[in-house]
């Protein structure tokens, strides 16, 4: 089993293309900025052999045991929530729907038209800019108030 996760692509473990290019690759669940890694115990006696998922970024804690093959798999760019861990689609879905509400009862309350533009992507490093072009327009509508 030695070399068993190298020269092979950790999305679909396929040889011909790495994870990069994978298009089967899918965002981890846990962290939405990595993807998830299809690799194999290669060291530990009791489990060697035994398939897991894991993130590819570092920080993430995301594991979890194969039983059977990946659910979920898609094309990167697919306009849909397939690939995504259930709870984390579901909790997207309410936060978008808290800020819906948010916005709908600022509008009424200071009898303002709010418009905007909602872009969701997929991809390494948007969330964290997502997340800082927020705080910025936070920043900026305290200012404002």
């Amino acid at each position: 089993m030695s070399g068993s996760n190298e020269r092979i692509c950790y999305g679909c473990r396929k040889s011909g293309h790495l994870l990069e290019d994978c298009k089967q690759k899918r965002r981890c669940p846990r962290c939405g900025q990595g993807y998830v890694k299809w690799m194999q115990v290669v060291k530990v006696l009791k489990t060697k052999g035994r398939l897991f998922f894991c993130c590819s970024e570092e920080e993430c804690t995301y594991f979890k045991w194969d039983n059977g093959k990946p659910s979920g798999e898609f094309v990167e760019g697919q306009s849909s929530s397939v690939g995504l861990d259930k709870s984390v689609g579901k909790e997207i879905n309410e936060e978008l729907s808290s800020m819906f509400k948010l916005l709908a009862s600022i509008s009424e309350e200071k009898d303002v038209e709010i418009s905007f533009n909602l872009t969701i992507r997929k991809g390494q490093g948007k969330r964290k800019e997502l997340d800082n072009h927020c705080k910025n327009q936070d920043n900026v509508q305290d200012a404002e108030a």
